[in-house]
C-alpha cells in the first residue's frame, strides 16, 4: 500500500454539519475508514461487523451519528493503491452485491431511526439496485434469490 503526505502550511479545514455530510455519502472519500481519524470514544458503541464486506461502509455514517463535531480538510493527503485481493480490485460478484446491499440497508435504517432526512440516500439506492438487476439480467440470472430481493426491492420503493 502506498502512503502519500504532503505538508505544507495552511490547509482548507471545514466544519461539515451532519446533513451536508450525508449528502455526500456516495462519494467514497466520506465512506471509507482510511485516511480518518477517529475519537477513540466513538468506538465504544459502534464496532466494525467482522467477515463483512464493505464493513468500512457500514460503519463510518454510524460513527457521523455519534460524533458531535466532524471536520474535513479539504485536500488530498492519503493515496490508496489498488492491490491484488483488494475489494475495490475485485470484479464485482453476488457475495459483494450483497454485502454492498445490506450496508446501504443498513445506513437508511441508521438514518431514518435518528430522525434524519433520507431521500438523497433512497434515490442512491434505487439507483444502485437498478445497477445490480442489470447485472443479474444480462448473466440471464433472474432465477437467484439475490435478483428476487432486489426486483422486490425496487416494487417496495416504488409504491
Amino acid at each position: 500500500m502506498l502512503h502519500s503526505y504532503r505538508a505544507k502550511k495552511d490547509y482548507q479545514v471545514v466544519d461539515l454539519a451532519l446533513a451536508e455530510l450525508l449528502q455526500q455519502m456516495n462519494k467514497l472519500e466520506f465512506t471509507t475508514v482510511w485516511g480518518k481519524l477517529f475519537q477513540r470514544t466513538l468506538f465504544e458503541r459502534v464496532r466494525f461487523l467482522a467477515g463483512h464486506g464493505y464493513e468500512d461502509t457500514m460503519t463510518v455514517p454510524k460513527l457521523y451519528l455519534q460524533a458531535t463535531k466532524i471536520v474535513y480538510v479539504q485536500e488530498d493527503l492519503y493515496c490508496y493503491r489498488l492491490t491484488d485481493g483488494s475489494v475495490m480490485s475485485e470484479d464485482l460478484m453476488v457475495t459483494k452485491i450483497a454485502d454492498f446491499l445490506r450496508t446501504v440497508e443498513e445506513n437508511i435504517l441508521d438514518l431514518t431511526l435518528s430522525g434524519h432526512d433520507i431521500q438523497h440516500q433512497k434515490q442512491l439506492y434505487a439507483n444502485y439496485l437498478a445497477i445490480f438487476a442489470e447485472y443479474f439480467e444480462s448473466r440471464e440470472m433472474q432465477t437467484h434469490p439475490l435478483y428476487r430481493k432486489i426486483k422486490f426491492r425496487q416494487f417496495e420503493l416504488e409504491s
